[in-house]
């Protein structure tokens, strides 16, 4: 769909159509994940497709997140993934700030969250525009206590300072009485109650923060893989393995008409050596091409294990 905000946490490659949402029910805008929406049904049963162009704002978050992700390692994107899906569940089941505090407050998340807001924090900076659309689609997807909670770390870092990293560290390196109460009487003024344990959470995952500040870049290479289809290079198994027994036939052949060549250039009579050098000449070029024949079956063969060995992990993880 033109506005799915499933699959900007997921590559597309090679060719991509968009189409316009429609006939949307009470989830509103968490349908254009629905298969219903890509159908504008009429009353007499039929519907029609109509092709669209990507939501600008859904093209936008797309970016950002692919280019976070490709800074990091196999391990960190995985568990960075299982935090945002966290999130992103939570929030659709209504819960509150306080709740989302609490799975970024866990002791297992505190590394990831750091991470991913000192990125999103230097992506804002050089792309301001990115607050306003994520906060534009968070809420259409009911999920304005994210925002809230984005909106939050923000003030934190930039309240009463003009310099963002100067804020982190006042934030972090304070004398602890002093930042645990202005922590604590920020919070309160946003309707948020953390004990003490979770406000020396929060004040840790800032000092992180702070820390990957300095080691973030800002990957500008965002956009979804391009893969061109237009080279008219494509793989069909079936047709592979009738090419390695055509193969394997041909150097066979090749092998044979080798042999008498050899054969015939043995029961020459002496005299004609010019001839059984001709014909030497003859048999190593054709057992060259025999060769050759065997080679190309050999990577068929390869080709073909690598497509098995892919089918069945992608079957696997669609499995699971």
């Amino acid at each position: 769909m033109d506005k799915d905000y499933v699959n900007l946490l997921l590559n597309d490659i090679g060719n991509t159509t968009f189409y316009k949402g429609y006939d949307y029910g009470a989830g509103g805008f968490l349908e254009n994940h629905c298969p219903n929406t890509f159908c504008n049904f009429h009353s007499d049963g039929t519907f029609t497709m109509r092709e669209s162009t990507r939501d600008e704002n859904m093209a936008a978050l797309d970016e950002m997140l692919n280019s976070y992700l490709r800074t990091l390692s196999p391990e960190d994107k995985k568990a960075t993934l299982e935090l945002i899906g966290n999130l992103v569940e939570k929030g659709f089941n209504g819960a509150d700030i306080n709740e989302m505090l609490d799975i970024l407050l866990t002791a297992n998340s505190t590394e990831y969250v750091a991470n991913m807001l000192a990125y999103l924090v230097k992506y804002i900076e050089e792309n301001p525009e990115l607050l306003n659309i994520v906060g534009d689609v968070l809420k259409n997807m009911n999920l304005g206590e994210v925002t809230d909670l984005i909106v939050l770390v923000l003030g934190i870092v930039w309240q009463g300072l003009d310099n963002l990293a100067d804020a982190l560290g006042w934030v972090a390196d304070y004398a602890p009485d002093s930042a645990y109460e202005w922590l604590e009487d920020f919070l309160k003024k946003k309707g948020i109650d953390l004990s003490a344990d979770e406000i020396e959470r929060l004040m840790g995952i800032l000092q992180l923060m702070s820390q990957d500040m300095d080691n973030v870049k800002v990957n500008s290479k965002g956009s979804d893989i391009a893969v061109p289809f237009d080279t008219g290079f494509s793989i069909c198994i079936e047709r592979n393995r009738q090419e390695e027994q055509e193969l394997k036939k041909c150097s066979d052949l090749l092998k044979k008409y080798a042999e008498n060549v050899h054969t015939i250039k043995n029961n020459l009579p002496e005299g004609m050596e010019a001839i059984k050098q001709v014909l030497e000449t003859i048999e190593a070029e054709i057992r060259q091409q025999a060769e050759g024949c065997n080679t190309l079956k050999q990577v068929l063969e390869e080709i073909h294990q690598c497509y098995l060995k892919t089918e069945k992990r992608i079957t696997a993880s669609i499995s699971i």
